[in-house]
């Protein structure tokens, strides 16, 4: 890890909030909203701020909803299956793709499963509302969207082309902390949880 090792974040913050509770997964509405919201921002073109322990929230959530993946997927087909790669922090080229199959939580869109390829920051300027969006639909839709590892959701990568930059300029500093140290606690979470990703999945379809 490249990491200063001195100020490294806590790991037990991803799992109990600011109240010492334990994170729970994060329900079905709660997903829903976030991901409309999402939704509605990156159409009328507005930045959204986003609280750390939102943030936190979905970490740990996402990290649950996966916890039974392998880092190699069989993926065994009985529905239609759509692959989408590359975002790279663009937000319309994930709605796009859904709006040509009725949006999310359509009729058709749940006959759909969606496998994401990978590379869904850096380069771009809505890495933060492309991950957690991906996440919250993961959460919410596990049986719709299947979400693999992309080489730049690796900390020695997204600390260099953008993903870094975004967290410490779009994420609200604690009081009494330094200057920018919430945006790299975020980022350290976001590539923790990146680890337990899988990395490979094999489709067969039947």
């Amino acid at each position: 890890m490249l990491w200063d090792y001195m100020k490294r974040p806590s790991i037990r913050r991803l799992f109990f909030d600011k109240y010492n509770k334990k994170r729970v997964m994060m329900s079905m509405k709660s997903c829903d909203e976030l991901i409309r919201r999402i939704e509605m921002a990156a159409e009328s073109g507005v930045q959204l701020n986003y609280n750390s322990e939102l943030i936190l929230n979905v970490l740990a959530s996402f990290k649950k909803a996966i916890k039974d993946d392998e880092k190699y997927i069989e993926i065994i087909e009985r529905k239609h299956s759509v692959r989408i790669g590359d975002i790279h922090g663009a937000m319309d080229t994930v709605t796009k793709a859904f709006k040509q199959f009725g949006g999310v939580g359509s009729e058709e869109w749940l006959k759909t499963r969606f496998i994401f390829l990978g590379d869904y920051v850096d380069r771009g300027k809505q890495s933060l509302d492309v991950m957690l969006y991906v996440m919250a639909l993961r959460i919410r839709y596990p049986n719709n969207i299947v979400a693999l590892r992309g080489n730049h959701e690796i900390y020695s990568v997204n600390v260099v082309y953008g993903f870094y930059q975004e967290c410490l300029e779009r994420i609200k500093d604690r009081e009494g902390t330094e200057k920018y140290q919430e945006g790299k606690d975020i980022h350290f979470y976001f590539n923790y949880v990146f680890g337990f990703m899988s990395i490979i999945a094999q489709h067969i379809r039947h």
